[in-house]
């Protein structure tokens, strides 16, 4: 029988301390559409989920540079974006939709995930994309990231 570390493995936290550390962040990247944690924008191909992400990423880091509508909530944060892709050609296609209105000495970090199915693939992922300081991930496509989850 393996021993687990339950304090390490499932660790405890009080409302009060998760209440605190709710006040101090920000809960949206952009109002009431794009949360701070996790969204997901999910369809069919080809009905412009890349194409909205694009222009979010542009939003990010054009000064002035809206999408639906908006602006991220915080306009004076440093955006650092990432995507990791999975599709034959998403790299192009990314590239030919942020590439031109990028200003010259603004990066994002693009990365052909392919499959990464293993804990330890995400981990050491996670961690290399937070020690770059890549503060908006994207993940294109989740499912050819991960496999069919109707599979598992």
């Amino acid at each position: 029988m393996t021993t687990i570390d339950i304090a390490a493995r499932f660790p405890r936290t009080s409302l009060k301390e998760a209440w605190m550390r709710s006040q101090q962040s920000e809960k949206w990247v952009f109002p009431e559409t794009i949360c701070s944690s996790v969204t997901m924008i999910y369809g069919r191909s080809n009905v412009g989920k890349s194409y909205l992400v694009s222009s979010m990423l542009l939003s990010l880091m054009v000064d002035g540079r809206e999408v639906l509508g908006g602006q991220p909530t915080n306009r004076t944060k440093v955006w650092r974006p990432a995507i990791l892709w999975t599709d034959p050609g998403s790299d192009e296609e990314y590239a030919e939709r942020i590439y031109p209105e990028l200003p010259e000495e603004a990066e994002i970090g693009i990365f052909r995930a392919g499959r990464t199915t293993r804990a330890d693939e995400w981990e050491a992922l996670a961690d290399y994309l937070v020690t770059e300081g890549l503060n908006f991930v994207v993940v294109d496509n989740l499912q050819g990231v991960t496999g069919d989850t109707n599979e598992s």
